[in-house]
């Protein structure tokens, strides 16, 4: 029953006087009725089994246009009346709300906004994809979660391949599959990767296979140690047992590299007294020697970027020939002092170059020493389970390439018997082991893109990338959405030459597993042979070994998405130009996609491939070379063999043994090949480290003639991880549209092949991309080896102490609470909360939606 309506301001009065839960009573000999205003919170429940009528007051409210949308006007108070029948538990809220034009109810401990339809709450029918209810067709409820309804066009459009019914079965949501943008960015600790239970036999043999490769290693950093300590000990005219060393007192979580070459500093070394310049045993061995080098300048070289993270000071900056910070942006001739400049007394001892005022002191940094053992083993080879990747007069021209399934529960020792070989292995079928995240890049775009006035980024928008040009290997800004949609649709010049674009490492490990929580932990846990790829519990992975504190290099994952075609085009293909890594690696291929050319578009490539055949032969005449052209095809592989390949990434591994030849070659035909601006190389400093040559089919080709050698070559499949050992050059070629994603590890098997590197790396020179030691392996070495001996001495315990060790790597995806600064200087100590949907939705519609990349 009705009764008569007061004003807003009377009804407030009477609230204050009267009962304390805002009821508002009305004394009827008939019936007894409630009155509430539109803000008032109304139990679901409540609302079920009770009528209400609403009717409207008149009456604005000022705080119900505080979340009013730009477009909507404002609208009377209502008012509410609803029977006093309600059971006595059901209470109605203290504090009414009205926002929009909506209910604002309770149901449980969370609060709902509803609509009000002739006193019936109505039932939303908002994709929880794209967070609209205007879309074309039904909305498909989920049978399991209720709460959760799609839009048939988000179905189509998002989960291709899903049908209608499945989703009422049980929707993406429920099933973990969800690529809405909120869904993207949560990290569900229930997906996080699980250390499988190790025995403690088990661990032993592990234990014992790190030892085997780590003992000839730590014999070498000993020996050179022990000649260093007699060196020391004849300066001072003592014996070595009653030298005392002085510790360099470098915090754990910094890195000390030396000053000249690069090269990490794991124990002893020597540094200024005055300034402390630190130079590394290899740097003060070649002093004394007077073969003191390190290298050259560079020609290609760019100014030197700032090294990540907590780096050792170099020097202190009082003398005027000190050692300049790399914050002052000086050129780098400055700031190293001439190889020349250093020699060594007649004592042995060591004056300083850099600030002419001090003696090199010997050093150490690590503070436990240790010693091992070592064990051996072997296995066969399954015919069913091999690759053919080489015709050469060798036994190893077929690759180890089994299914994931198949190495689930064992094989390790296969895998091993390769893998200490410098062998490249290639595991099929991982992505089957996945629970079905989609890896789409539209997906992708949109957990990534932000922008910079949004929220969350707080003026660090991400709506652009810097992508890389594969014609002139210039650097391009591009939009994120403009980039995908290369990627889908593809790009070209105006003369119909195909346009390649790439993207390396973006986007960055920490954004991946901020951005892409669940797709970094789904990726990590999906790799085979977890005892080596893990990045947080790998037993004989070396990165884990490293104390919990310690500044740890950046291991991945990493994204490498880029444009592909499948005929050698000769410029401008989309290829990860040679090149070699110190640490391990496996390369899975997670996406690809291929785009058809226009129909008169293979003609104009081939017309402009005799332009360019025609304009290398005559610069080769203008010079001088000779230049044998086209000669005749190898028979295991033909230029379009690849061409009608279904695979996305075309692979050339070389084996180690097979590096001097290679660069013998590379050196003699250096000008035949193009780099930047796409002009003619002109100088070469490394072959392998400058990264400035591909090796087409006639480059291959010529090599095999010439030097007898030939890489391991083969098309990677969608799902398929390649593990590529460390000191092995090679070079991709993408065929298609490809997103690959990579994690670098450190295995025993080819620490010596890490450690041959590191002195290699440390010749480079000086302001060389590939010179600095960010992998720090002998650092790895020491620490494993003592990890390894605790766990033969007690393998019961080895479980806690590998926990302890490694608690803190691979931990990026779950919140960092309370560690680093805000973005703009606030205080650390809050956990950074996700956006709601809501938030989102308003951003992505203030964004605009002029394109198919946008999610509206």
């Amino acid at each position: 029953m009705l009764k008569k309506k007061k004003s807003e301001g009377e009804i407030r009065g009477e609230e204050k006087e009267g009962h304390h839960n805002g009821k508002r009573k009305l004394k009827d000999d008939a019936e007894n009725v409630l009155v509430y205003t539109r803000r008032t919170k109304i139990k679901t429940d409540d609302l079920s089994k009770d009528g209400i009528v609403a009717e409207s007051t008149g009456v604005d409210s000022k705080e119900d246009g505080v979340r009013r949308s730009s477009r909507s006007r404002r609208k009377p108070v209502e008012t509410y009346t609803v029977n006093t029948s309600l059971p006595k538990e059901k209470k109605v809220s203290k504090k009414p709300i009205t926002l929009n034009g909506r209910n604002e109810i309770i149901e449980g401990r969370k609060k709902k906004l509803v609509t009000m339809v002739n006193g019936e709450v109505k039932v939303s029918n908002m994709c929880h994809q794209c967070q609209r209810n205007d879309q074309e067709g039904d909305v498909i409820r989920c049978k399991v979660c209720p709460k959760k309804r799609y839009c048939q066009p988000c179905i189509k459009k998002w989960y291709p391949g899903a049908s209608v019914e499945s989703f009422e079965e049980g929707c993406a949501f429920c099933s973990g599959i969800c690529n809405c943008k909120d869904c993207l960015r949560k990290y569900l600790k229930s997906m996080e990767a699980k250390e499988r239970k190790i025995e403690p036999e088990e661990k032993v043999e592990y234990a014992k296979h790190l030892l085997k490769y780590l003992l000839p290693v730590l014999k070498k950093i000993n020996q050179e140690q022990v000649i260093e300590k007699e060196v020391e000990a004849a300066i001072k005219g003592l014996s070595p047992s009653e030298i005392k060393i002085k510790n360099a007192n470098c915090p754990v979580d910094e890195r000390m590299y030396c000053n000249h070459c690069k090269t990490s500093i794991v124990d002893y070394h020597r540094s200024c007294s005055y300034c402390n310049y630190d130079l590394c045993l290899a740097c003060c061995r070649e002093i004394r020697d007077g073969s003191f080098q390190a290298g050259d300048s560079y020609m290609h070289a760019e100014p030197e970027a700032p090294l990540k993270g907590k780096v050792r000071s170099r020097a202190k900056l009082g003398a005027a020939e000190c050692v300049k910070s790399i914050d002052q942006n000086l050129e780098h001739s400055e700031m190293i002092p001439e190889p020349n400049e250093w020699k060594a007394m007649n004592d042995f001892s060591i004056t300083c170059a850099s600030c002419n005022a001090g003696l090199l002191e010997l050093k150490l940094s690590a503070t436990e020493q240790c010693s091992c053992s070592n064990s051996d083993g072997d296995a066969d080879i399954d015919n069913n389970n091999l690759r053919k990747a080489a015709s050469r007069e060798v036994p190893d021209n077929y690759l180890y390439c089994p299914t994931a399934r198949d190495i689930q529960h064992g094989d390790m020792g296969h895998f091993q018997n390769h893998w200490c070989k410098g062998e490249p292995v290639v595991v099929r079928n991982v992505k089957e082991l996945t629970s079905g995240l989609s890896w789409d890049p539209l997906v992708m775009c949109r957990a990534l893109r932000e922008r910079t006035n949004s929220r969350v980024m707080k003026g660090e928008g991400h709506l652009g990338v810097t992508a890389v040009n594969c014609l002139d290997w210039c650097e391009v800004e591009v939009r994120i959405v403009d980039f995908f949609r290369g990627y889908s649709e593809g790009l070209m010049y105006p003369n119909m030459w195909p346009k390649m674009l790439k993207l390396k490492d973006w986007p960055p490990s920490d954004m991946f597993e901020e951005r892409l929580p669940r797709h970094c932990v789904e990726f990590v846990s999906s790799l085979p042979y977890q005892q080596y790829t893990n990045l947080k519990h790998g037993f004989l992975n070396l990165a884990t070994k490293l104390p919990p504190k310690s500044l740890k290099p950046d291991l991945g994952p990493k994204t490498y998405i880029a444009y592909g075609h499948a005929e050698e085009l000769g410029r401008g293909d989309s290829v990860t130009k040679l090149h070699l890594d110190m640490s391990d690696a496996v390369n899975v291929l997670i996406h690809v996609h291929e785009v058809p050319l226009e129909d008169a578009q293979p003609d104009t490539i081939k017309e402009l491939k005799k332009g360019h055949m025609a304009q290398d032969k005559n610069e080769s005449k203008d010079r001088g070379v000779n230049n044998t052209g086209v000669g005749k095809e190898c028979d295991a592989f033909a230029s379009d063999h690849y061409s009608k390949s279904a695979g996305g990434a075309l692979w050339d591994i070389f084996h180690r043994e097979d590096v001097p030849k290679l660069q013998k070659y590379l050196r003699k035909h250096f000008w035949e090949f193009r780099h930047l601006y796409c002009s003619r190389v002109e100088q070469v400093s490394h072959p392998i480290h400058d990264q400035s040559f591909y090796l087409t089919f006639e480059h291959k080709r010529k090599l095999k003639e010439e030097y007898g050698i030939e890489p391991w070559s083969f098309v990677q499949e969608l799902g398929e991880a390649v593990f590529i050992p460390a000191g092995c050059p090679h070079q991709v070629r993408n065929l298609k549209s490809c997103i690959k994603v990579a994690v670098d590890f450190v295995s025993p098997d080819n620490v010596p092949e890490c450690m041959r590197l590191a002195e290699e790396f440390r010749l480079l020179p000086q302001n060389h991309g590939a010179k600095e030691d960010k992998l720090e392996v002998k650092k790895m070495t020491l620490y494993a080896v003592k990890n390894a001996v605790d766990t033969i001495k007690c393998p019961s315990k080895s479980e806690e102490v590998t926990d302890k060790i490694t608690e803190s790597i691979g931990s990026k995806g779950k919140s960092q609470k309370g560690k680093g600064k805000g973005r703009k200087g606030g205080k650390g100590g809050a956990e950074k909360k996700n956006p709601t949907k809501e938030d989102i939705v308003k951003e992505e519609r203030e964004e605009g939606t002029d394109n198919e990349f946008v999610e509206t």
